[in-house]
């Protein structure tokens, strides 16, 4: 592995010391949505009001590999979709954000 290449267990330990428990508080494989026009948004990808792929336009609209690491770390931890297990799926959303970034590094190196 490369030594620039992001480590799961360091990202995956600063996610969950920031962690708010209220989304393991959910049923386990409940899903809810919030109606905004026609589209259903999952709650998934909401936080207080803000979805998550308004956040990304705003700060990584123009790059498809951080806007959906962005969009997987904000997730983590609040879609249960791995072995019905809250902890199982956002160790799993962790190793595909940093799969994105490590995509996007590969990316840079082969430009420069």
């Amino acid at each position: 592995m490369r030594q620039d290449s992001f480590q799961a267990s360091d990202l995956l330990k600063l996610i969950q010391d920031n962690f708010d428990n209220q989304y393991y508080n959910n049923e386990i494989g409940a899903t809810s949505s919030v109606e905004e026009g026609f589209d259903k948004i999952p709650t998934y990808y909401l936080s207080d009001g803000i979805e998550a792929s308004k956040v990304v336009a705003a700060f990584q609209g123009d790059n498809y590999n951080i806007g959906t690491a962005l969009t997987y770390l904000m997730r983590a931890g609040k879609k249960v979709y791995v072995n019905r297990s809250p902890r199982d799926s956002m160790e799993a959303d962790i190793k595909k954000a940093i799969n994105h970034l490590n995509f996007e590094l590969d990316r840079l190196n082969k430009t420069i």
